[in-house]
This record gives structure tokens, sequence and C-alpha cells, in this order.
């Protein structure tokens, strides 16, 4: 019966653990403009685009998610797979001074940021 008791709990685990959570956020200083995409393992389930006031910058999502990040971009809040998440938003990317972008992921082969990103866009001194 213990034995069953933790496969069922193991279980519960897989969506989780094989859940590959990516977020990014590009913002464009001159228009104002926030635009974004939250993805679940390759699907993308939110997305962004609206101006920067708000004390978070919210994402309309698919029903059964949720993701914000803070308006200082520091903090990306996500919800899937009846979980909530807290990923530091790092690697901004500065794209000829035009756009800043920011990323990060959980959970991915690809890490961080290299989940929506390429080294290649990166025009910044990091």
């Amino acid at each position: 019966m213990k034995f069953h008791l933790l496969l069922v709990f193991l279980a519960a685990l897989l969506p989780i653990a094989n859940a590959c959570l990516s977020i990014a956020v590009e913002w464009n200083p001159d228009t104002g403009r926030v635009q974004g995409m939250a993805r679940d393992n390759g699907v993308v389930r939110c997305t962004m685009d609206q101006r920067k006031y708000e004390k978070q910058l919210w994402f309309d999502c698919q029903p059964g998610f949720a993701a914000y990040i803070t308006r200082d971009f520091k903090l990306f809040a996500w919800h899937a797979h009846d979980a909530d998440y807290r990923i530091d938003a790092y690697h901004g990317v500065d794209l000829a001074g035009i756009e800043l972008r920011w990323a990060n992921s959980f959970g991915c082969p690809c890490g961080g940021w290299k989940c929506l990103y390429n080294k290649a866009d990166d025009k910044s001194d990091s």
C-alpha cells in the first residue's frame, strides 16, 4: 500500500517536472509599448501588448494559465499546472538601442533566455 501511494505521489509530480516554462518581454522606451509571450512546453499560452504604466504588466492567457512581469522587469510570475512560479527576469538585450528584452525559463533543456532569443541578437555588453 505504501508503494502504491508513493507511485501516485510521483505520478502527480510528472506534469510539473516535465514542464518547460519560458517567458520573454520586449520594451520599446520610445513608444512605451511592452510586448511579450509565455510558453508552456513550447506552446504559447499567454501574450502581452500594452503600455508600461501598471505596477505589474499582466499577460492575456488561456484558461488555466496566468502571468505577469513587474514594472521594473525584475520578476516574472507564472501560474501553470496548478502551481505558481516566481522567476527572475534577466539577460536584458539591447537591440541597437531601440528595444530592450528580458527572458528566462524554468525546467527547459534550452536554459534561461536561450529558449526564446539567440545570443546573436544580443547587442548589449553582457
